[in-house]
């Protein structure tokens, strides 16, 4: 699995070959910082465009409507608390945890924050060790913009108020086209 900015890169490229039909891997790029100039701004009372938070946005106008509309996270290497033990997570930690804050969640919540200080839709794409990339919506924002028919692996997860639909993120890539989530430009 790859790690932070290398994982990063491989989405960029994954989301641009979607949203291109194909045809080019550089239309989406990491944000600078991935997404940290926008928080240190906001620390220090300053605006910044909506497009510096999460950690992708668009190196070509061509993709820009996903960054008008999705504010995206992605998230890699929480299999290590740190060298001497592994922490294991997994959606069920919502259920059966004992921390009092479940990895899924945390990711969840600062997709969200992102997302709503950039006035944008929340977009989390994570991947475990030795596992697949998933991609997690917001479950009311997802049904809201696509006809389901619920013929692709999916799990819903409710906590804290929030309910998430989470797809591998290659099935996602296959099954939906960029059509189903942006209007096309006239």
């Amino acid at each position: 699995m790859a790690k932070g900015g290398n994982f990063e890169l491989k989405i960029a490229k994954l989301l641009s070959l979607w949203f291109s039909n194909g045809k080019r891997d550089d239309l989406i790029c990491r944000t600078d910082s991935s997404g940290g100039r926008a928080t240190v701004r906001m620390t220090k009372n300053k605006k910044s465009s909506k497009y510096w938070y999460g950690d992708l946005k668009n190196s070509d106008d061509v993709a820009r409507p996903v960054f008008d509309k999705w504010s995206i996270e992605c998230k890699t290497g929480y299999s290590r608390k740190n060298k001497q033990s592994i922490a294991r997570w997994d959606v069920l930690d919502v259920l059966d945890s004992f921390k009092k804050k479940h990895t899924i969640g945390e990711m969840w919540g600062q997709c969200k924050r992102d997302a709503k200080l950039s006035k944008r839709t929340p977009v989390l794409i994570f991947g475990r060790s030795l596992r697949f990339p998933c991609i997690a919506f917001d479950a009311s924002y997802f049904f809201e913009v696509v006809t389901y028919e619920n013929n692709l692996k999916s799990v819903i997860v409710s906590f804290n108020n929030d309910s998430i639909i989470i797809f591998r993120l290659n099935d996602f890539l296959k099954k939906f086209s960029k059509n189903e989530f942006f209007e096309e430009e006239k």
